[in-house]
């Protein structure tokens, strides 16, 4: 059954169970034709974090069904780091349950200048989720250039978009913010 296969997919990454026999179980999990199975392996994946976890967590982004490729929201730091790529070609996924997972991801890779534009780009995404979760995202990334996209924010058409740009604003805080907010009553 292939809800019994999801759970115990799932389960392997709260294992303390040898770590070979949990990685060579997840691998075969990985290859599951059920996709319910697949999205639990990968999320089992990213709890284990060892090195060829993260090579077959790369395949597993790459996967046909949504629900696996949003294994993403399962990745630490590190693994966001080592995987900054593959997150953004995920920003333009078909999907949107997929780019909205990813935009919090993006917080966590260093190279802040990517993420700040690939978060400027998720500003124009078609789905109004996404664009507010880029909000949400810049306001943790912080920065003048991320305060500036923050700013664009408060001319979108959606309502609850333009909310959450304020209320980024005001976590952002800083003469520049203020000023933005200013001009919103102004």
């Amino acid at each position: 059954h292939a809800e019994m296969r999801a759970y115990a997919a799932g389960a392997l990454g709260d294992t303390a169970i040898d770590r070979e026999q949990v990685w060579g179980l997840l691998e075969k999990a990985i290859g599951d034709p059920e996709s319910v199975v697949r999205a639990q392996a990968a999320r089992a994946l990213a709890l284990v974090g060892d090195e060829r976890s993260l090579r077959l967590l790369e395949e597993v982004l790459l996967d046909e069904d949504a629900d696996v490729r949003a294994a993403v929201y399962w990745l630490d730091d590190r693994q966001c780091e080592r995987m900054s790529a593959q997150l953004e070609t995920l920003c333009n996924d078909p999907d949107p349950t997929v780019r909205r997972v990813v935009m919090d991801k993006l917080a966590h890779i260093s190279s802040r200048g990517k993420s700040v534009s690939a978060l400027g780009r998720a500003l124009t995404d078609k789905d109004p989720s996404v664009r507010e979760a880029a909000v949400n995202t810049l306001a943790d990334v912080g920065g003048d250039a991320a305060l500036a996209l923050v700013g664009n924010a408060l001319d979108d058409p959606i309502v609850d978009i333009r909310s959450a740009a304020m209320l980024a604003l005001r976590s952002m805080g800083g003469d520049q913010a203020h000023a933005l907010i200013v001009d919103q009553v102004a």
